[in-house]
């Protein structure tokens, strides 16, 4: 019983403190960022957001967008934020239905190369809005 007393009390503690995981020394340090994905004037659930550095950086950041449209901003996938700098704004969004895959964000913001999607992470800007433009759905193939 004490045993479980203690799993419980820590569990409670992790909860309330979150899991103060502690920065590897090899990250600089990072900046709070949320992203908020806009498709056809209404947030987009669903999609994936990936930074990618437009300078030297070597440091993505990446998430998935909620019901509001919103994702906070995660470095190797566990770490919440992001490092200051200018990042290219990656958005893709897919489903599969009977076997066919779709696109639902125009593919232009699926590459670093091809999105004008930009921000620049810094500490007092922790949140920034980004639009895809219109709904699409666009099969695997290429076909609309």
């Amino acid at each position: 019983m004490q045993t479980f007393t203690f799993f419980v009390l820590t569990a409670m503690v992790l909860f309330l403190t979150g899991c103060g995981e502690k920065l590897p020394s090899d990250i600089p340090a990072l900046v709070p960022c949320e992203i908020v994905v806009i498709q056809d004037g209404k947030p987009l659930e669903g999609a994936v957001v990936r930074l990618q550095p437009t300078g030297n950086s070597e440091w993505t950041a990446m998430g998935r967008t909620d019901a509001s449209g919103k994702m906070s901003v995660f470095t190797r996938d566990k770490y919440k934020g992001a490092v200051p700098g200018k990042y290219k704004v990656i958005v893709a969004k897919t489903v599969v239905e009977s076997g066919a895959g779709f696109y639902l964000v125009d593919q232009q913001f699926g590459t670093a190369a091809s999105t004008p999607l930009e921000i620049d992470v810094a500490k007092g800007t922790p949140t920034h809005t980004v639009d895809v433009g219109e709904a699409v759905r666009i099969e695997a193939d290429g076909r609309r």
